[in-house]
């Protein structure tokens, strides 16, 4: 039987399986219906005297007991008012339990002084939690983002991943962190981020800002910034969870070979009353797709990954200490066909393997003074990247390295620290301030053979300070101003300022402004790739970009189950360095400034929480706009929109502890203006697209017991592989084909996880 024959009938399994029989087990929830993990389940048995049993809920809710009934149990949790009752006969019962006035719903981080509820920050921010992604079955981090609005992604065959786009710009423009501290790339020398390089089991929540965030993280923050924040289980004395996910690629299916197998450890727990730590690993196998290859050539490269990381946290009353290794290993292969033409040689293969390394230290530290806190965040970052051609003997297997010009690497290695101080400043009548003093320096070192000749050094020192005003709670109000001294350029100060209302315990307000100061990167400078595939250089007369931004937001809060939000962006970016590709054939591939690049945008979106359901629709519509020539800056619309729409449903049967999820997400077409030859011998502007898509998941997750869980379900269910795209090619393209790869068509999968954990005092 295939693997996709099984997946379809274990799918079907799950929504007729029924595990209540026989059983007393209890399911916790919140007035939402969302499950309460680590609630206490305490028996007293009416049948035999003295004899009682403790338990505790997993991360669905559930708790099993062993006593037979009848029985008295009392449900209890930190955050939630306790519940009774008495159990006489043995069945499956399901608890909700009343929030504590004093429990904070949404808890954020980024931009924020210390950690308040989303409902009190001054940003918008966004977040999808660690319960939404294992509902996708994602197995990486694209998967993820690609469901939000504003979020799009683009797929690089040349290199073997995807480009992230957010509000219109590039992936240039968005800040990737994980916990506070900078990512660096997949170039190793820009901003654009591989997500797939992050480990999607270590994550606890991720936290999206959108728009200017320039003062608090620097100007490649444009867009906005996307915060992955990592588990950290301080309330376990002892924890291990383990995971296996096999999933097909269309068709392509095998054991350890084609197909994605994904396998991962997490474990852990409290060393000593002060100290804790965890070790994860995680290995992941994507097989390919052949799609339109041949032979041994496949459209989308096989990629093999290893990550690994560790962590140690160290707590005392006052301050904290926290030391996070984070390891990367990745192959990307790009296999040639078989010449056997031949006959006196054995037949052999010409092969590409791209190889990445990344080692991510990270030191942070918090001190608190009164109500003055200091914080420290460190990183060393230790990055390369190499691509080796050779010859693969399809007889002996002996690979032998083709000429010099097709071996390539880079090196990248990046020092950060960002310090703040920040508290009370007064409180006089009815206003409140606080403030934050930063200081963050980045200093860059590059070299490779994609670069020009020599090492080439980069180095920022920042400095930012911003002051929040409170008026009544209902008034925030966050000015703040950063400077920077860049190694090569001038710079200009960037200020901004947000500010928040709460019109009444209903309706909330949020608008921003920001002004942006972007300088070119190594890599935009320095930038030297030439071989069979690619012909692109750097540009050292580049010119830094400047901007102001523009965000506004529009809540609704009518309960805690329904909340509808509205928001609108305008960014607009002077001298915005993007590629040029010529015209002619020979010429390469460079960067330019251009004079003049704008973007804009409204959304809106609802969620509706009750009971077992979750439901969360939006809707979005993005316009672009940019200066083709100088000479006719009028020549094309000022903007060109492209919708986007998406729908989330999950529901909970706490009966049988089963759990469906249903997400869709429609991209509109992408359409720009591009010059072209005309007859005439000159250019022209001419209107091209790459179509629009929909793209539909389902999964379905089943608790077995209160520590195994199995998942199944179907990625892109409507099948989508490729689109239609007229836009002219890219930098790694080498033209257009006429076609977009998007993604390798309907996929299965199946996951087993086992999570085992004891609370501490518990």
């Amino acid at each position: 039987m295939s693997f996709t024959k099984v997946i379809v009938a274990i799918i079907g399994y799950l929504l007729t399986a029924n595990y209540a029989v026989g059983q007393v087990y209890f399911y916790v929830e919140d007035n939402n219906g969302l499950a309460i993990s680590d609630a206490v389940i305490s028996v007293t048995s009416l049948s035999k005297a003295g004899k009682s049993e403790t338990s505790w809920t997993d991360t669905k809710g559930k708790a099993t007991i062993s006593i037979k009934p009848p029985f008295i149990i009392q449900i209890s949790h930190l955050n939630f008012h306790s519940h009774s009752d008495t159990i006489r006969n043995s069945a499956s019962f399901n608890y909700q339990l009343e929030a504590k006035s004093s429990t904070l719903k949404e808890v954020v981080v980024t931009g924020q002084y210390e950690a308040q509820s989303a409902k009190n920050a001054v940003y918008q921010v966004k977040t999808v939690n660690s319960e939404v992604i294992k509902a996708m079955g994602a197995t990486n981090l694209e998967e993820v983002l690609s469901q939000q609005l504003n979020i799009r992604f683009s797929r690089d065959n040349a290199v073997g991943n995807g480009r992230i786009n957010m509000q219109g710009l590039s992936g240039q423009y968005v800040k990737i962190l994980i916990d506070g501290v900078p990512m660096v790339g997949r170039t190793g020398t820009g901003n654009e981020i591989d997500l797939n390089q992050i480990n999607v089991q270590m994550i606890d929540r991720v936290e999206i800002v959108e728009g200017p965030m320039a003062v608090n993280y620097g100007a490649d923050a444009l867009a906005g910034v996307i915060n992955i924040i990592t588990k950290k289980e301080t309330d376990q004395s002892v924890f291990l969870n383990l995971s296996i996910q096999e999933e097909t690629v269309g068709n392509e299916y095998s054991l350890l070979e084609d197909g994605i197998h994904n396998y991962s450890l997490r474990f852990g727990g409290r060393i000593t009353s002060n100290l804790n730590g965890e070790i994860q690993s995680r290995w992941n196998h994507f097989g390919g797709w052949t799609g339109a290859g041949e032979g041994r050539n496949k459209e989308w490269y096989p990629k093999t990954q290893w990550m690994n990381s560790g962590r140690l946290n160290y707590t005392a009353n006052q301050w904290n200490l926290s030391y996070q290794l984070q390891q990367l290993s990745e192959e990307i292969l790009d296999l040639g066909n078989i010449n056997s033409n031949n006959p006196l040689l054995d037949p052999f293969a010409t092969d590409q393997a791209f190889n990445t390394v990344r080692w991510m230290h990270q030191l942070q530290a918090g001190f608190s003074l009164g109500n003055w806190k200091l914080n420290s965040a460190n990183s060393f970052t230790d990055y390369s990247r190499t691509t080796a051609q050779y010859n693969t003997n399809m007889v002996t297997g002996k690979e032998t390295p083709t000429v010099a010009t097709e071996q390539d690497t880079i090196f990248y290695q990046s020092w950060f620290s960002r310090n703040t101080f920040q508290g009370k400043l007064f409180t006089a009548f009815d206003w409140t301030a606080n403030g934050q003093l930063g200081l963050e320096s980045t200093y860059e070192l590059a070299g490779g053979t994609t670069l020009s000749d020599g090492y080439k050094e980069l180095t920022d020192v920042a400095f930012f300070a911003s002051t929040e005003l409170n008026y009544k709670i209902r008034l925030k109000v966050r000015p703040g101003i950063r400077y920077t001294v860049n190694s090569i350029f001038h710079t200009l100060p960037t200020p901004s300022v947000n500010v928040k209302y709460d019109i009444n315990s209903y309706v909330q307000i949020r608008a921003g402004y920001g002004r942006g100061f972007r300088a070119p990167s190594i890599r935009e400078l320095y930038h030297e790739f030439i071989d069979a595939n690619h012909n692109i250089i750097g540009n050292e007369l580049l010119q830094p970009e400047t901007s102001h931004s523009y965000t506004a937001n529009l809540n609704f809060r009518f309960s805690d189950k329904l909340k509808i939000n509205s928001g609108a962006f305008y960014n607009d970016i002077n001298d915005k360095i993007g590629f040029y590709t010529p015209e002619r054939a020979d010429l390469p591939t460079t960067y330019q400034n251009i004079s003049v690049f704008k973007t804009k945008g409204i959304n809106a979106g609802l969620r509706y929480n009750v009971k077992q359901l979750q439901l969360q629709a939006g809707t979005a519509f993005i316009g672009r706009y940019q200066q083709l020539s100088e000479d006719a800056p009028t020549e094309v619309p000022e903007f060109i929109y492209s919708p986007e729409a998406n729908l989330s449903i999950q529901y909970h049967f706490p009966a049988v502890g089963l759990q469906t999820a249903f997400f869709y997400k429609f991209t509109g077409a992408n359409k720009d203006y591009r010059l072209v030859n005309d007859e005439s011998g000159g250019t022209q502007a001419e209107l091209q697209q790459i179509d629009p898509f929909h793209w539909l998941d389902l999964t379905l997750t089943q608790s077995i017991s209160s520590q195994f869980s199995m998942s199944a379900g179907i990625k892109n269910l409507l099948n989508i592989e490729t689109i239609n795209d007229n836009l002219s090619g890219g930098a790694h393209s080498g033209g257009n084909s006429g076609q977009t790869s998007v993604a390798y068509g309907r996929s299965f999968f199946l996951r087993l996880q086992y999570q085992f954990s004891k609370p501490i005092n518990k």
